[in-house]
């Protein structure tokens, strides 16, 4: 997965610069998330890494997770029944189903733009975008006559 490895490295790039240590546990919680598309929790994370850091605690992974967050490395996508962690942090609108907490990514320019102009107008820097769509997901959608 080479988009995979070179989000692993920026992250961990980015981890350094801010001078915090780059432990197995934490480098492990980071490639678990960055690996793939399908927006864990941090239950799922912890489940995935524990055979091989079994004395890996639930809550260092959610403090590493709040890390990765507040690094810009990864995002925090709050669902209505859980929080899942997002890959792509890039600006881009996430579609979140309302029954199974599924998150699509869609990526959208033109709603980049338009935050930037509005802001620009306001003259408001922006540091992050998040766009959060609810709704249902094909699997969980009840069709209305």
């Amino acid at each position: 997965m080479e988009m995979a490895d070179g989000r692993v490295d920026e992250a961990y790039a980015r981890l350094r610069k801010l001078g915090l240590r780059l432990t197995p546990q934490r480098m492990a919680i980071a490639k678990c998330v960055l690996d793939t598309d399908a927006h864990p929790t941090a239950e799922e994370v912890y489940l995935k890494i524990r055979p091989e850091y079994p004395t890996i605690s639930l809550a260092t992974v959610y403090s590493t997770l709040d890390t990765l967050v507040r690094a810009g490395v990864v995002q925090a996508v709050n669902t209505r029944e859980v929080v899942r962690y997002d890959s792509n942090a890039s600006q881009h609108i996430n579609l979140i189903c309302l029954n199974c907490s599924k998150v699509i990514d869609v990526d959208d320019e033109v709603m980049a733009g338009v935050a930037k102009e509005k802001a620009g107008k306001h003259r408001f820097h922006i540091v992050n975008q998040q766009y959060m769509v609810y709704g249902y997901c094909q699997d969980c959608r009840v069709e209305v006559p």
